[in-house]
């Protein structure tokens, strides 16, 4: 009686199991995952690189933050010099005579410093920086009285005209200055002296108003 072969049929299922369990395991660990799965279907949504993104301004220094805008520099006197040119060819004759009465007065001569304002005011009565000077001539000539009736001529006149601001106030304070303090107003010529040396501390620290530095 011939041997009886040994069965190789189970040999041949557990080669196969096992090759199936090797390709099973394989395939799981190359099986795409997370961040693999979403770049392989292509859903990522795209970062923008760093270098375009624009970096923020530096903020200003501590000491800028509240610094005050810087003023505009302080409007000159409106001399009888300074005025020619502005209106018309009346009132630039009227300042040149206002003009020589202040070269008269300048050298000590009233009379004809006097009377050549007085031209200037017949030639154009709407000129304030006549008024102006009769004011500073009759103030310094001993006549507080007439000179503040000048002197409110002319600061109507200026009003009436829009010549307002720092460069007819400087003469008009500091000449109500002067009268006060000729009129024995000290405390209201020292504040308003005190005012007229803010606008221009050349003119009025002497507190006289010289006929130079209205010409």
């Amino acid at each position: 009686m011939k041997a009886r072969k040994p069965d190789r049929v189970p040999a041949l299922r557990l080669v196969a199991l096992l090759v199936f369990a090797a390709l099973g395991l394989g395939g799981c660990a190359s099986a795409p995952t997370g961040r693999e799965a979403s770049r392989v279907a292509g859903s990522e949504p795209e970062v923008a690189e760093s270098a375009n993104v624009p970096e923020p301004a530096p903020p200003p220094p501590d000491d800028a933050l509240f610094a005050p805008a810087p003023l505009p520099p302080p409007a000159p006197p409106l001399t009888a010099s300074a005025a020619i040119g502005r209106y018309d060819a009346r009132r630039d004759a009227s300042l040149r005579l206002v003009i020589a009465g202040l070269e008269a007065d300048s050298v000590g001569d009233r009379s004809r410093a006097l009377a050549s304002y007085q031209r200037a005011v017949r030639l154009d009565a709407t000129n304030p920086i006549a008024f102006l000077a009769l004011a500073r001539h009759h103030v310094a000539s001993g006549n507080p009285e007439d000179a503040s009736a000048f002197l409110d001529q002319a600061r109507a006149l200026f009003e009436s005209e829009g010549e307002v601001g720092a460069s007819v106030d400087v003469f008009g304070l500091g000449l109500r200055a002067w009268i006060d303090r000729a009129q024995g107003r000290d405390a209201e010529a020292d504040s308003r002296f005190d005012a007229a040396r803010e606008l221009s501390p050349e003119i009025w620290n002497d507190e006289l108003l010289s006929a130079d530095e209205l010409r």
